[in-house]
């Protein structure tokens, strides 16, 4: 019994450091083909790279093994959909994440980045960073002559999103990616339609046990991780690259998405 005992222990001590230690600095790349006729012939086998609630806390081994990945993608264009920090004070750590990035970036704000304090910091440093910060804006990304929209809105979970005003002027018929930090958009959707909605948020559960539906999951709606077909276009839900609450993961490592456009023309 005593033997069993040991055992049980030692095999609980290896999960909790798995969970706590390994899997949160475990990051997977997951690779997407978006298909459509919308995609310019000259932006067929464009990378878009997504990677969202970085969390940094400090400049280690998870941020590190980021950037050396993004090294190997080499994305055509970067997203960041939100939650770089948690506190004020970790800016710094931020920052030096993001002196090493040199890649066509775009970022839209999470609620973390709100409940912070000071926002304006963070913007003037992504800024700073030649990264174009989309707060209810939208862009026209080009190649040559043709183009792509890309639609940013601020974090809808703490309501700081406006779908109209992100939208305004929009040419609906071309090929457009909305990205916002939280799945819980669709709930401020109407009849807009998109070919790509990029989310994060969720950390796709964080901790999730075989069998038992993932018990955090801070959204108002159903989409926790993945991809989904909805009636406002395909929507992916990255499962993010750092912890909030609780510094551990469980079959839920952290995510790069990489999205490749294929032109159907």
């Amino acid at each position: 019994m005593k033997r069993f005992a040991k055992y049980l222990i030692a095999f609980l001590v290896i999960i909790l450091l798995y969970i706590f230690c390994i899997e949160p600095n475990i990051v997977f790349i997951n690779k997407k083909t978006i298909e459509s006729k919308k995609i310019p012939v000259s932006f067929d086998k464009m990378k878009i790279v997504q990677i969202s609630d970085l969390h940094i806390k400090r400049f280690g081994l998870r941020e590190r093994e980021v950037l050396f990945f993004l090294k190997i993608i080499k994305p055509d264009l970067l997203i960041i959909s939100g939650d770089f920090y948690e506190k004020e004070e970790n800016l710094k750590f931020v920052n030096e994440f993001l002196d090493r990035l040199d890649y066509e970036t775009y970022a839209t704000l999470g609620n973390w980045d709100y409940w912070a304090g000071d926002t304006e910091s963070l913007i003037r440093s992504l800024k700073n960073h030649q990264i174009d910060i989309l707060m209810n804006e939208n862009r026209v990304f080009s190649r040559g002559n043709d183009s792509i929209n890309i639609v940013g809105v601020s974090d809808p979970y703490t309501g700081h999103d406006n779908i109209d005003k992100a939208t305004f002027e929009l040419d609906a018929d071309d090929f457009t990616i909305l990205i916002a930090h939280a799945p819980d958009i669709t709930l401020h959707l109407g009849q807009e339609n998109f070919d790509l909605i990029i989310c994060g948020h969720t950390h796709g559960g964080q901790v999730n046990i075989p069998f038992i539906k993932p018990f955090w999951i801070p959204s108002k709606t159903d989409f926790v991780k993945g991809m989904y077909e909805t009636k406002w276009g395909k929507l992916y839900v990255n499962r993010g690259i750092g912890t909030s609450g609780i510094t551990a993961r469980f079959l839920c490592p952290p995510e790069i998405t990489v999205f490749t456009l294929r032109s159907k023309n």
